[in-house]
């Protein structure tokens, strides 16, 4: 029977680039063609022995506001006063360079 504190001599091993062996700590990294969630016997090149490896797939979604996109106008502030030249949307953080002004000359100048 087994000890409820028994712990298993070789663990499961993971890792997120390369292969490792759960006995010899054997590193490597897989081609892409192998990559499998299917589970597939493999032998070390260092100890020789077996073992069953597999590889665990995930998707990461990313999703970011434009203002654009939904026929809104941007909410454009400086970004610094270190970065007077450049402005970012409040509201969708799109950055651009800050447009630049022209003077006014003394002839437009109401008074």
């Amino acid at each position: 029977m087994r000890d409820e504190f028994f712990e298993s001599k070789h663990k499961h091993e993971s890792s997120d680039d390369n292969v490792i062996c759960p006995y010899c700590k054997h590193e490597y990294q897989p081609e892409a063609e192998d990559y499998s969630e299917d589970a597939r016997e493999e032998e070390c090149s260092e100890c020789g022995k077996k073992y069953h490896v597999w590889q665990v797939f995930s998707v990461d979604h990313h999703a970011k506001p434009d203002c654009e996109l939904n026929g809104e106008q941007h909410q454009w502030d400086i970004v610094s006063k270190r970065h007077p030249n450049y402005q970012s949307c409040g509201v969708c953080d799109k950055w651009r360079k800050t447009p630049a002004t022209t003077p006014v000359s003394a002839g437009d100048k109401h008074g």
